[in-house]
């Protein structure tokens, strides 16, 4: 009874053995080292990197009017300014909610000028009182 226990326990410490030395292997400096499969494991826990796509914006110089993004200038981040003394400037969600709505231009007591935008697809853009209103990159 005592051999078929031994050999029970015998058996059970090699499967034990087997099994972890699975999950590891040694190098040529005798160094224990993950398999590929853990690897790839731990690689999946990691949260996925954001790749940052290529900016579409492009310096642009609109009049008075309406505009969308997408069609008349790309999507992006832009400084918005114009030499005028000022002009009113509008930005629109795709769902005609206002997002921007600024007085720009020259006139320091009642506009701003370089404002920075960051512009979508979709948008509506509407300038009012101004023959030119640039756009430059950010």
């Amino acid at each position: 009874m005592k051999k078929l226990i031994s050999l029970g326990l015998l058996v059970g410490l090699l499967v034990g053995c087997s099994v972890d030395a699975s999950n590891t292997s040694q190098n040529d400096s005798g160094k224990t080292k993950e398999t590929t499969e853990n690897k790839t494991k731990e690689e999946a826990k990691k949260p996925a990197e954001k790749k940052k796509e290529a900016s579409k914006a492009k310096d642009t110089k609109l009049g008075a009017g309406t505009f969308y993004v997408g069609e008349d200038i790309n999507e992006g981040r832009y400084i918005v300014s114009t030499q005028q003394t000022t002009a009113n400037f509008m930005v629109y969600e795709k769902n005609g909610m206002l997002a921007t709505n600024e007085v720009i231009g020259t006139e320091k007591s009642i506009a701003v000028n370089n404002l920075t935008v960051e512009l979508k697809d979709g948008q509506k853009i509407e300038i009012k009182g101004a023959n030119e209103v640039q756009f430059k990159v950010k």
